[in-house]
């Protein structure tokens, strides 16, 4: 008896994972491998809108922006979606750095406004979480995820995603990712598009000609999230460092991170650089300028263990004057991440139902 019992549950438990996986596929797999509406573009206006928040308040985006702009996060839901609720928690803890800025946060979603009523409370949510029931404002933003079938409860979810805009409803930045899961950090957002100096989690580095900071937006992170490492440098006057294209012989700036299956570390985004022509060697260079920085995004990718891991990074550069060439140097750091989870809600359930 005790033999086929136990051979039925392994066959329940296998069906069961069959069914888990195709729901999980059904459900996302749009965002994950293709290109997608993303609405206005930079230097575009975003619609003129008003909607209710979490307390029932019509609030209009004109408003909301007058001060100095806002960031607008469409995401799926503060209901149901764990990578949602992750994000709004966490900009949460950074609202008052944003505030600073004159920067007001909203998040649109297409949930009742009891549904954010709930979350806000038992989240302590202080920013508006507005409701925009029937996606109207989705829609004419042009961001409706268009793969869901109508049928679905799900259906009116947007294609997750940032704006920032300024006062005059004009978009400055906006962030979307192929994949839905793939959220950047609150603080990664401060540091590269609101121009924040990073006051922690760095490493200075300096020689005779040179001073310079790297550092990492954050030290604990989750699967899919993504975090930004930033390079900050200052050249003593007469001094430069070469950028590609380059002569075979000399060392460009680069910046790398070591082997690691956890994370991913996106195209680097330099400055731009000032071409010199060198006659009397007949060489062309591509020189950045004395103070500049440079930006790139880390993904949490595949499935990291819990814990802390460690982030190699190597810096390479060669720095020459009008009339010589420094040694070429490299320089490494290693900045600890603790992983965590993304959420403690799983959302098993919903995701049965909404097939």
């Amino acid at each position: 008896m005790n033999s086929i019992w136990i051979m039925y549950m392994r066959k329940t438990i296998s069906l069961f994972m069959l069914i888990f996986a195709l729901a999980i596929s059904s459900f996302s797999q749009s965002n994950s491998n293709s290109e997608f509406p993303t609405g206005p573009e930079i230097n575009e206006k975003v619609p003129d809108f008003s909607l209710p928040d979490q307390n029932g308040n019509l609030r209009s985006i004109k408003d909301l922006a007058s001060v100095n702009g806002a960031l607008i996060i469409f995401h799926r839901s503060a209901s149901w979606w764990g990578y949602c609720k992750k994000e709004l928690v966490e900009f949460q803890g950074k609202i008052s750095e944003f505030e600073e800025k004159g920067v007001q946060v909203i998040a649109i979603s297409y949930d009742e406004v009891s549904a954010l009523k709930k979350f806000s409370d038992n989240s302590n949510i202080t920013y508006p979480l507005l409701a925009d029931v029937g996606s109207k404002v989705i829609k004419e933003f042009g961001i409706l995820n268009e793969s869901v079938n109508p049928s679905r409860s799900s259906y009116g979810i947007p294609n997750p995603g940032i704006y920032i805009i300024d006062k005059n409803l004009k978009v400055v930045n906006k962030i979307f990712e192929k994949k839905y899961s793939d959220r950047p950090s609150a603080e990664s957002v401060l540091i590269s598009y609101l121009d924040k100096t990073p006051d922690s989690n760095f490493e200075e580095f300096s020689n005779n000609y040179l001073k310079a900071y790297i550092a990492v937006s954050d030290t604990t992170s989750y699967p899919a999230q993504m975090i930004k490492a930033v390079v900050n440098v200052s050249l003593k006057d007469g001094y430069h460092i070469y950028g590609n294209p380059i002569p075979d012989g000399y060392i460009p700036l680069s910046i790398e991170l070591e082997n690691n299956s956890s994370f991913k570390m996106d195209s680097v985004i330099y400055p731009s650089t000032t071409t010199i022509e060198m006659k009397s060697i007949n060489e062309t260079f591509h020189i950045y300028p004395e103070k500049f920085r440079i930006l790139t995004d880390i993904r949490i990718s595949g499935r990291p263990t819990m814990g802390i891991h460690n982030l190699n990074f190597i810096i390479k550069f060669q720095a020459c004057d009008d009339s010589k060439c420094e040694i070429p140097e490299e320089f490494k750091f290693t900045f600890p991440l603790r992983i965590s989870r993304a959420s403690k809600e799983l959302n098993w359930k919903y995701l049965f139902l909404s097939l």
